[in-house]
């Protein structure tokens, strides 16, 4: 549904900026962890937490791959006489 509205350009920089937090995120978490050892890796929500970002990291990836695919961009919504000027 998001690649049938979304330009091009939107649909890149959305992707990417999903699919870096995400991993940022959990990235940071595994690196505090590994000096505070305070995470429950053996919990039910630890997982869910991580599948979550897992699933936001996810739809970065189909938003680029979508992108790959649009046709439309940005460009083609500047009329012509607005581009000219200046």
């Amino acid at each position: 549904m998001a690649a049938r509205r979304a330009h091009r350009q939107e649909l890149i920089g959305m992707g990417i900026t999903w699919i870096v937090a995400a991993t940022m995120i959990v990235l940071s978490v595994v690196v505090t962890d590994a000096q505070t050892h305070s995470v429950d890796y053996g919990a039910a929500g630890t997982w869910l937490w991580f599948a979550g970002f897992a699933f936001l990291g996810a739809m970065g990836t189909v938003m680029l791959v979508a992108a790959r695919g649009s046709s439309r961009t940005l460009a083609a919504r500047v009329e012509p006489g607005l581009a000219a000027s200046g």
